[in-house]
């Protein structure tokens, strides 16, 4: 969906509901990382403390929320065109606005790319075209239902830790071609053929893995009428990685004119790297579509929790960074917690999200909610929270919980009652 188009859709859907005596509020109620590590080879930019667009005015019209609603789609979740179609109006019938269709896993597509190779779980071979094309699926009947897609990518993760190497039978996988590029742990193992759990990643500091990470993110970008390009496992496997003989050299190098510049300091300036690259591609491309990434639910242990892992510091992530150089446009925290009572105890809903909201005021945070609650009840205490907190909206993992618990009609009766549309950029 353009977001031409979307400004149009304001208008007409503004002028229908007003036909029909709506009183719809002006608004809504809200709106597997301060300071920036991110002057990068890639050249971030200061960004703009722009605000979010309102909404379009429709004179004595009330316009239409602006409110992202959401919902992530794995590649596990459907096997063929039907099933992408039925999700599609699944979604659309409960009120969302937007659907996260994963079209990378571990460094294959279910897409047709000129990079990497056709996702072995289509055809049953790493590399064969099976025919179809799941994201062109997805894409035409997203919009038929007015749905923003935006394209789910698994970032860093380029193979299963569960596999063996991957032998592709056409485009070659790029740790075929490039072993080299695995991360390496803090002993000089590599994760490649080593692993036994998780993905095997990519080590960020080889500046040849940004540039293809950054080719697939131009490969989607130029050939799909995609609404945004969205990143997940966009952050180092965890402390240990990624100490590869090219990341190694580069970081002392670094510190020649840097002496003070520490290891994670550095890390996290590759993954800004990362980012700055994908963004680029993005205004060039495609500079309507929106870039947002999944991010880690806590960045820094602030309320000193017991036995939490940190963004920043485990895997070197710093999604504050990012919106404040201006080089994403939406973060969305994996909050898959419940809210305490009291307040404030360990793993709060409600006090991660007010962290990430209260130091991301220039750009669009989205709250990412767990779906897999025994009582809706609990989704739509999230919702109200992140909505009185001050998020642009939601994203609820995942699509499979919402029908294992036949929720469908709940969010439709409930948070998705009221018509929203995406909010829309106000800052290019």
């Amino acid at each position: 969906m353009k977001r031409t188009t979307q400004f149009f859709c304001i208008l007409c859907l503004t002028l229908a509901t007003s036909a029909c005596g709506s009183n719809t509020p002006s608004g809504s109620d809200a709106g597997s990382d301060a300071g920036s590590d991110a002057g990068s080879d890639a050249g971030i930019d200061a960004g703009s403390d722009a605000g979010i667009d309102a909404g379009f005015d429709g004179g004595d019209a009330d316009p239409l929320p602006l409110e992202a609603r959401g919902v992530w789609v794995t590649r596990w979740n459907w096997t063929d065109a039907a099933d992408i179609e039925r999700i599609v109006g699944e979604l659309a019938g409960a009120g969302f606005n937007q659907i996260y269709f994963q079209v990378r896993g571990a460094g294959d597509a279910y897409y047709d790319s000129t990079v990497e190779p056709w996702a072995s779980r289509l055809s049953g071979t790493l590399g064969v075209d099976p025919g179809w094309d799941p994201l062109q699926v997805a894409l035409d009947a997203a919009h038929s239902e007015g749905l923003e897609l935006h394209a789910w990518i698994n970032t860093i993760p380029a193979w299963s830790c569960s596999a063996s190497s991957p032998v592709s039978s056409g485009i070659a996988h790029v740790l075929e071609a490039h072993p080299e590029w695995s991360a390496v742990d803090d002993s000089g193992t590599p994760m490649l053929g080593n692993c036994s759990d998780g993905y095997v990643s990519l080590s960020p500091g080889i500046p040849e893995v940004r540039a293809h990470i950054r080719a697939v993110a131009e490969d989607l970008l130029g050939a799909y009428d995609i609404d945004g390009l969205h990143l997940d496992y966009i952050r180092y496997p965890g402390p240990k990685y990624s100490h590869d003989l090219v990341s190694e050299a580069a970081y002392a190098e670094a510190l020649q004119t840097e002496p003070d510049l520490l290891w994670g300091d550095w890390q996290r300036r590759q993954i800004n790297n990362v980012v700055a690259e994908v963004h680029q591609a993005v205004r060039q491309i495609r500079p309507e579509a929106v870039l947002s990434s999944a991010v880690w639910f806590i960045r820094e242990n602030v309320w000193g929790w017991s036995s939490v892992s940190q963004g920043y510091h485990d895997f070197y992530q710093d999604p504050w960074a990012w919106t404040a150089a201006g080089i994403m446009d939406a973060i969305v925290p994996m909050a898959y917690f419940p809210l305490t009572e009291p307040p404030g105890e360990r793993l709060d809903f409600a006090a991660m999200m007010a962290d990430h909201i209260d130091n991301n005021p220039s750009r669009f945070v989205y709250a990412g909610i767990e779906g897999n609650y025994d009582d809706f009840a609990e989704i739509t205490a999230e919702v109200q929270t992140a909505r009185e907190l001050g998020a642009t909206g939601f994203v609820i993992f995942a699509y499979p919980y919402i029908t294992d618990h036949a929720y469908w009609d709940d969010f439709a009766v409930g948070p998705n009652a009221e018509q929203a549309l995406p909010p829309i950029p106000s800052w290019y």
